[in-house]
């Protein structure tokens, strides 16, 4: 395996367990920040360059359209619910 494939492999296992974590919780907000750069990170035959910046453009997205859906619904957004860290990585084992 090459490194620049295993690069990509890394990020998809961290993001994974993250995303099955929201999912579970009934995270919907967590669940869509976690999952859409991890598909965009499952790109085959892409370059590492475009790999990146569709991770990074789909973060970017999955907090607009949070923010949007929950000013339409009239909700207060819970800055802390909608975190990037996952709680299994902040639990001591």
């Amino acid at each position: 395996m090459s490194a620049s494939f295993q690069n990509p492999v890394i990020f998809v296992t961290l993001f994974d367990p993250a995303a099955a974590e929201r999912l579970a919780l009934n995270d919907l907000h967590g669940l869509v920040v976690w999952h859409l750069p991890g598909i965009s990170l499952l790109q085959v035959g892409g370059q590492l360059v475009e790999v990146s910046a569709s991770a990074v453009a789909s973060v970017a997205v999955a907090f607009l359209a949070n923010k949007y859906l929950d000013r339409l619904n009239g909700k207060h957004v819970d800055v802390r619910r909608a975190s990037l860290s996952p709680s299994f990585a902040r639990s001591k084992s």
